[in-house]
């Protein structure tokens, strides 16, 4: 039996625009409107996030707060794109009535806005609650808006070119991400309202993007052979259930980004103990971590088309671990400028690869159920590691922190051996 990366791969080469239905329009009908397209898309997802998961850490840290009670706003604030899989289903079945993908977005980006404005106002060291229950209330949307870009992403774009687009998409979120956390760092944390401001701008002019494209229409019925609504949703999401490849990237997806995500949820601090300036981090965060994440994405979908996303995955997450180990035992502020740098090149190639895994393993029936539910159990990832990384660094140092990181990583490549020979859910059996 053919591998899951071969059968999607010939699959690919043998129907190459198979899964784009008929009513897209506009970015979305083009190899190069897509990648525009989702480059856009997440490139607005970033930029709130980079505030949100890069900067406050930084700024938090130079203001005096320790870094157990930094690991746990950024662990609570991450849980809701933990949850996303509780949201897929309102939006895949949403779509029997007028809604469609992007009236989910929209929405969506105006809730971001809105959980915002509060800040404009606050001390964020003063009123830590204020600030922790504003920025669940901007996950919350975040989180949706997320499901909503992912299911449109799956249902548009082709097989073969799942690797590639992911690239885009995560250059462009990482470009958002890098482009506020330098900007915010520089400024300080006295300028705070400055920054929020421009988050709320930007994310109210963007939604000019959504007049430049038309997704999947809405399903008029989803019915089975009884007439039901919703039979031809539950019999797929049943199929996928049984599947043991389902449950196999469950747990590769809750683990495997562990290596990174505690070297991330710490860097300003582990930085910071190495005797950089809040000047070098953000420099750090405008040019390494913003080329090596974003091009090591392009690479990463690039490799993944043409050599398997599986395969770039299993190479990927050991440089990952191989590099956060790096920077946790070497010595010199260099050595260590270094490992880091190399260790986010290495974070962008599998970033690209395992979601062009998970997209390929996505029913299109369940195209914001499944792959959403393994786009939140990377984050969910993220939220445990950074409580682990926060607590653990307090009491045995950051050393003791990124090789536990490293070690879950490649302990959770085990789990893809289990993924060869599986056939992935590529064609819809409604």
């Amino acid at each position: 039996m053919s591998g899951p990366v071969q059968h999607s791969e010939q699959h690919a080469r043998e129907r190459p625009d198979a899964t784009i239905p008929s009513t897209v329009g506009g970015l979305c009908t083009s190899r190069r409107g897509r990648a525009v397209l989702f480059f856009v898309l997440y490139l607005m997802e970033g930029m709130p996030i980079g505030f949100v998961w890069w900067t406050l850490p930084t700024l938090l840290s130079s203001a005096g707060v320790d870094t157990a009670r930094i690991g746990d706003l950024t662990s609570v604030v991450v849980l809701p794109w933990a949850f996303k899989a509780f949201v897929g289903p309102i939006v895949d079945l949403g779509r029997n009535a007028r809604w469609s993908h992007r009236a989910w977005i929209v929405v969506a980006q105006g809730g971001m806005a809105l959980s915002l404005v509060p800040l404009l106002t606050i001390d964020f060291t003063a009123d830590f609650d204020t600030l922790r229950l504003c920025l669940i209330a901007h996950a919350c949307a975040a989180a949706f808006q997320d499901v909503a870009i992912d299911a449109l992403a799956v249902e548009v774009t082709p097989l073969g070119e799942r690797g590639g687009i992911n690239g885009w998409a995560q250059a462009g979120m990482l470009l958002g991400r890098g482009v506020v956390a330098a900007f915010a760092i520089r400024i300080g944390a006295g300028s705070t309202s400055t920054i929020v401001t421009l988050l709320i701008g930007f994310l109210v002019v963007g939604q000019l993007v959504h007049w430049t494209y038309r997704g999947p229409a809405p399903r008029v019925r989803d019915t089975g052979a009884d007439g039901k609504t919703g039979n031809a949703y539950r019999r797929a999401l049943r199929q996928v259930l049984r599947s043991p490849m389902t449950w196999l990237l469950v747990v590769f997806a809750a683990t495997s980004g562990a290596a990174f995500e505690m070297l991330g949820a710490m860097l300003g601090p582990f930085l910071h103990s190495r005797g950089a300036t809040d000047d070098g981090i953000a420099w750090f965060y405008a040019l390494p971590a913003l080329v090596g994440l974003g091009g090591g994405a392009l690479l990463g979908g690039m490799l993944s088309d043409r050599f398997g996303s599986r395969r770039i995955a299993i190479w990927a997450a050991c440089a990952v671990a191989g590099t956060t180990a790096g920077a946790a035992t070497v010595s010199g502020a260099e050595w260590t400028w270094i490992f880091v740098a190399a260790a986010y090149l290495a974070t962008g190639v599998f970033t690209a690869a395992s979601y062009a895994l998970y997209m390929n393993a996505t029913h299109p029936r369940l195209a914001a159920t499944q792959f959403s539910a393994m786009m939140g159990l990377t984050n969910l990832c993220e939220s445990w590691s950074a409580r682990v990384a926060g607590r653990i660094s307090k009491s045995s140092g950051f050393k003791d922190t990124f090789l536990l990181g490293a070690g879950v990583t490649l302990l959770s490549l085990t789990l893809l051996i289990g993924v060869r020979g599986k056939r992935l859910q590529q064609r819809n059996h409604d």
